[in-house]
């Protein structure tokens, strides 16, 4: 086998020879999307194609080495376009610890043995189907509701990435509005008095193995957001009891992990556990430890901008192609559902042959005014399935010609880093309406590959902070 990984990807790219009968592995970009896949050509090697995918990671931007928070739907979006793109003959899986990625673990190696198994239609039973068989079925879905909704809530930043500056750099505070801090807060603290209630109704044989696979892990992420959000309002408001509830939390998280590394089970998995950063190497890679932060712009959180939001999977109608259609995937992206094109294999579509061949998504939108809105496009941080290709859409107001919204993924650049460590990579284009009221806003899926996690409206026109499409 031959792992193209990292700067390796680029030699082959820029046409290194493999002999044929070796095994050319595909990497992930270490966070979970897929660099490259075989062409049409490269497909008939008789070495074939594998694929090496990361859940935990110790490299730049920002390591992820503590939670695991890939959704076993990411897992299964990129693993299956993987398989439909050949890769069918060898598949890694970097865990890091094994113990917080347990369910990742088995879903992956589900996966591997039998691709069909999980499918677009039954994805969203893995998860229920796990918690039955480890919990019994008399919580089985409230454990597995929990379980999607601290991956979806972890999506658009992951607890060891609670830090809006990159190692090296002046400390700062997250770009989140104070509303949109405090619905996060609420829901990460509604989220661990759920798995609470389900671990005093368990049989308490079921408390250890429940706190490991359950508990642990979204108290653990609920906490970590305590301190960084309590610990920035704090230091932009001068407010000490809030400094005080910050250090509440860390101190809470850190007897958390005493508990789980020292007193449960007995101490069984004494020094499996560990909070980022654990220990004092590679400090290029990783957050720094947690204290009260010093910015030297210590202004409130900005006020929400007027946005109309929508999430993706939302649509008030959709066309299907012959040969193509938007779907659903369930359990993904920031909202909890996104779309995409399948199958994966599907053919281009050229922008001028968007009305008649490419699969459409219309969105009911009412407008308060006319004039030139900023449509912003908000997908997942996916890479081309062409290399060198942009993530390509077209999007246009009613019945008018589509605008062709092309993202170049930056592989490796400054782009593609703060889209893993956001979740999304958001992409923007000017439209203007002629008129105010009711209008259908229309998505046209040009190329698989692309997935789509909600869209945003501003009504004032101004900018949003987006990645400009072509002209």
């Amino acid at each position: 086998m031959f792992c193209v990984y990292k700067e390796v990807l680029d030699l082959y790219r820029q046409g290194l020879q493999v002999p044929d009968d070796v095994t050319i592995v595909w990497p992930d970009d270490n966070f979970g999307y897929f660099r490259n896949f075989a062409s049409d050509e490269e497909r008939k090697r008789s070495g074939g194609f594998g694929v090496y995918y990361h859940v935990s990671y110790l490299g730049r931007p920002l390591s992820y080495l503590w939670l695991c928070t890939t959704p076993p739907a990411l897992i299964w979006e990129e693993m299956s376009k993987a398989f439909d793109h050949g890769a069918r003959r060898l598949w890694i899986l970097n865990v890091g610890d094994i113990k917080p990625a347990e369910i990742a673990i088995e879903f992956f190696m589900q996966m591997a043995w039998d691709a069909d198994r999980w499918r677009r239609g039954n994805l969203a039973d893995f998860l229920p189907t796990w918690a039955t068989r480890e919990f019994g079925p008399a919580h089985a879905r409230e454990i597995a509701s929990i379980m999607d909704e601290y991956y979806r809530l972890n999506f658009s930043r992951k607890p060891e990435h609670l830090q809006w500056w990159l190692p090296g750099q002046p400390p700062r505070p997250s770009p989140l509005a104070a509303d949109e801090i405090r619905a996060r807060l609420d829901d990460f603290a509604s989220l661990a008095q759920r798995a609470d209630r389900v671990a005093l109704a368990l049989p308490a044989e079921k408390h250890d193995a429940f706190y490991e696979l359950v508990r642990y892990p979204v108290r653990g992420a609920m906490l970590a957001n305590r301190r960084y959000f309590l610990g920035e309002r704090a230091a932009r408001q001068g407010d000490e009891t809030l400094a005080n509830r910050a250090r509440d939390a860390d101190a809470q998280l850190q007897a958390e992990t005493r508990f789980f590394n020292e007193t449960l089970a007995g101490g069984k998995w004494r020094g499996i556990m560990a909070l980022e950063p654990a220990d004092d190497t590679w400090k290029s890679m990783r957050i720094a430890p947690w204290t009260l932060p010093r910015f030297a712009d210590p202004s409130p959180a900005r006020a929400r901008k007027p946005l109309i939001s929508i999430p993706a999977a939302e649509f008030s109608a959709k066309a299907d192609r012959a040969d193509s259609a938007w779907q659903r995937v369930a359990g993904l992206g920031r909202t909890g559902t996104a779309v995409a094109v399948f199958p994966t294999t599907a053919p281009d579509v050229p922008l001028a042959q968007a009305g008649a061949r490419a699969p459409r998504l219309d969105y009911a939108v009412t407008l308060p005014e006319a004039g030139i809105f900023e449509v912003a496009l908000h997908l997942l941080p996916t890479h081309p399935l062409v290399s060198g290709e942009p993530l390509r859409l077209g999007i246009a107001w009613d019945d008018e010609p589509p605008r062709l919204v092309a993202l170049d993924p930056q592989d490796g650049g400054p782009g593609w880093a703060q889209g893993v460590l956001d979740g999304e990579r958001v992409v923007a284009v000017r439209l203007t309406a002629k008129t105010s009221g009711a209008h259908t806003l229309r998505v046209y899926g040009l190329a698989a590959g692309v997935v789509l996690d909600r869209l945003t409206l501003d009504p004032a026109g101004a900018p949003v902070t987006a990645e400009p499409a072509p002209r």
